[in-house]
């Protein structure tokens, strides 16, 4: 929420008018996906859909190259990656869960990095990585290769993502319906509106 400038209270009123389109758009334009539509969608966007090479990846973060290659050798003797995690790596957002980034997709790599992890075999140690923050240790966890994307495994999600769209297309004609036929009055001067 901060990131995007919002405060919980606006961020919630968001939440709320979403969720109120949403019901207006149903109860007057009841929003279908057939199975048909759904499999038309899927295989003009199957490429998307599917999975992206993708690498399981572990990091620690050093503020020196000494304490970083420090950390190399001694991973390389055999210390544990997720002790010196939590021990000596000063990033705060894998320092908790033993170095562990999680899965990311080759694609989502800075160039440097990509290259980097690209050489190494799983279970590898990268030499330590230059950057603005300090300096990295990588460890490559696993190897995810690209993966086509399955009609019955994301039928669900792009049911919800389909009908989230043809909501937000029937949206501005059910707004400008309602305006046309709204009846406003101004109370007159003097008289309380009830």
């Amino acid at each position: 929420m901060k990131r995007e400038g919002f405060t919980p209270a606006e961020f919630r009123s968001r939440i709320e008018m979403r969720l109120l389109s949403e019901a207006v758009v149903m109860k007057k334009a009841p929003v279908s996906v057939s199975d048909a539509e759904l499999k038309q969608v899927f295989e003009k966007q199957k490429d998307q859909l599917g999975r992206p090479e993708s690498v399981r990846l572990s990091r620690l973060l050093f503020k020196t190259e000494k304490e970083a290659q420090d950390a190399v050798s001694k991973l390389k003797a055999g210390a544990s990656f997720a002790d010196m995690a939590s021990k000596l790596s000063i990033d705060k957002l894998t320092k908790g869960k033993g170095g562990s980034v999680g899965i990311v997709p080759v694609s989502a790599l800075v160039p440097e990095v990509a290259k980097v992890v690209s050489g190494l075999e799983v279970g590898g140690i990268s030499k330590p990585i230059d950057d603005v923050d300090g300096f990295y240790v990588l460890r490559l966890d696993e190897r995810l290769p690209a993966a086509p994307a399955n009609f019955d495994e994301i039928k669900v999600q792009l049911r919800e993502a389909v009908t989230g769209v043809k909501m937000r297309q029937a949206l501005p004609q059910i707004i400008a319906e309602l305006r046309k036929n709204a009846k406003i009055t101004q109370p007159e001067a003097g008289k309380k509106s009830k």
